[in-house]
């Protein structure tokens, strides 16, 4: 990890201390643990904060379902409203929380969006034409699936991995953000990327790069190249 990078957490951290503690990093919460679940109206955009961890998969019925202590269940709130499911605690200065697991199931997705400290993983969609990906906040994301474009606006020590294959991968990565794709094969790569971010992609047709405050970009495949580099910033084959 960057100096850089270790910076933005440890404000981020700072930030969010007074909010909302959460046990999360795969240990399992302590104390009994309820379930509760809810049937909701369609949608296809998802947005979650606080720390909560999720886990999106294709399904034929739109569902939620939550594990967690109950207190924090109490406190979660999910509202539906124009096809967006928003999820998050109602009270943002409660502290201590457990470790909270969101498991949400759609026929259908079009945009994420997770900040503050989110753990996400999306699985099971292998025909999505379009998908934006918006990380903000030190939250983390991984896409196993098929989209034919992936739209993403990567900030504040994020970071996405991508599992699958994509026509484009267009985006920008910001704040120490980092971009996990070596195995995710995409024909065309656009990507702008600032203040010590990293990019790890793999390019077919086309890689068109603009980097700056000391980022740099490790691409596999053999692309027509174009690039906008500055500083201490670097573009390498991988």
């Amino acid at each position: 990890m960057n100096n850089f990078k270790l910076t933005w957490i440890l404000a981020l951290a700072a930030s969010m201390q007074a909010c909302v503690y959460i046990d999360s990093d795969g240990i399992s919460p302590r104390g009994p643990q309820s379930t509760e679940s809810w049937y909701v109206d369609d949608f296809d955009r998802v947005s979650v904060t606080d720390g909560i961890d999720v886990h999106l998969r294709y399904g034929a019925a739109s569902y939620v379902e939550a594990t967690g202590a109950q207190r924090d269940l109490d406190d979660l709130e999910i509202e539906v409203s124009n096809n967006k499911l928003v999820a998050r605690f109602k009270d943002k200065w409660f502290s201590n929380r457990q470790r909270l697991d969101l498991y949400l199931t759609t026929n259908d997705l079009s945009a994420v969006e997770f900040s503050g400290a989110v753990d996400a993983d999306i699985n099971g969609f292998d025909n999505l034409s379009t998908l934006q990906l918006k990380l903000t906040s030190a939250s983390e994301c991984t896409f196993d699936g098929y989209a034919g474009s992936i739209q993403m606006d990567l900030s504040g020590a994020s970071e996405l991995k991508l599992k699958g294959t994509s026509e484009v991968l267009n985006g920008k990565l910001s704040g120490a953000s980092e971009l996990h794709a070596v195995d995710y094969p995409v024909k065309s790569v656009i990507l702008d990327l600032s203040g010590a971010s990293e990019a790890y992609v793999w390019a077919l047709d086309d890689l068109d790069i603009k980097a700056s405050g000391a980022s740099k970009v490790r691409y596999k495949g053999s692309p027509s190249i174009s690039q906008d580099v500055s500083g201490s910033s670097s573009v390498k084959r991988y």
